[in-house]
C-alpha cells in the first residue's frame, strides 16, 4: 500500500463515495441536514459541511454520526468498503 493513500484529499473520489453513502442514509431516514444535527447535538452547519468534504469526521464522531444514522459503524464500513 502506497503511503499517500493515507493522506487521501477530502475532494478525491473515495472521499466523495464516502460522504454520498452517508447522505444517502440521512435521506433514507427522511432526515433533513438539520435534523441530523439535533440528533447529534451540533450546529446544523456542521453536517453540511461534513457532506461536501469541508470536513472530516474523526473516528469517534463516525460511530455517533452512524449511531444517528441508525446504522452500525461496522456495517457503515463493510459499504464504504464495498464502494472503493
Amino acid at each position: 500500500m502506497k503511503s499517500d493513500n493515507l493522506r487521501n484529499s477530502i475532494y478525491s473520489q473515495q472521499s466523495a463515495n464516502f460522504r454520498e453513502l452517508m447522505v444517502s442514509q440521512r435521506k433514507l431516514l427522511n432526515l433533513s441536514q438539520k435534523g441530523l444535527s439535533e440528533k447529534l447535538g451540533v450546529h446544523h452547519s456542521m453536517i453540511g459541511k461534513i457532506e461536501v468534504g469541508d470536513r472530516r469526521l474523526e473516528i469517534l464522531e463516525f460511530i455517533n454520526y452512524c449511531k444517528a444514522l441508525e446504522v452500525s459503524p461496522c456495517d457503515m464500513i463493510k459499504r464504504i468498503e464495498n464502494s472503493l
